[in-house]
């Protein structure tokens, strides 16, 4: 045990265990340069380069795709229009905006391709 005046704060000085911390992270067998792992391997800028293609905008006359646009966005703001303002004949303003939400998304879904290749191996995501 310690002294009796002196309180023990850690193993005693004859333990095997007390060396000096330096001494002891000097052998362990570390790098002089720590950071050196992190730069990791050197990247060409110049054969990384990465240019976008050019975005297509919707067709102005593809009058399926207009629709379905207008349905899936008109129908819920006219429901929207039809609960604020709480108008004539709310009940047949409410079935308008839900024929014309459904109407819109029938529209989208005609539109999908009728046919797929089943050899092809596009799956259909764009990134």
């Amino acid at each position: 045990m310690g002294e009796p005046g002196r309180a023990s704060e850690g193993p005693a000085a004859g333990d095997a265990g007390s060396g000096d911390v330096t001494s002891r992270e000097a052998g362990s067998g570390e790098s002089e340069e720590p950071e050196a792992w992190r730069a990791g391997p050197s990247i060409d800028d110049e054969d990384d380069h990465f240019e976008p293609p050019e975005v297509q905008l919707p067709p102005g006359e593809d009058i399926g795709y207009w629709g379905a646009l207008l349905g899936l966005v008109g129908g819920p703001l006219l429901l929207l229009w039809v609960v604020v303002s709480e108008p004539f004949y709310g009940g047949w303003w409410t079935l308008g905006a839900i024929l014309l939400f459904f109407g819109g998304f029938g529209l989208l879904v005609m539109r999908q391709p009728k046919d797929r290749d089943p050899f092809d191996d596009d799956n259909g995501a764009r990134v």
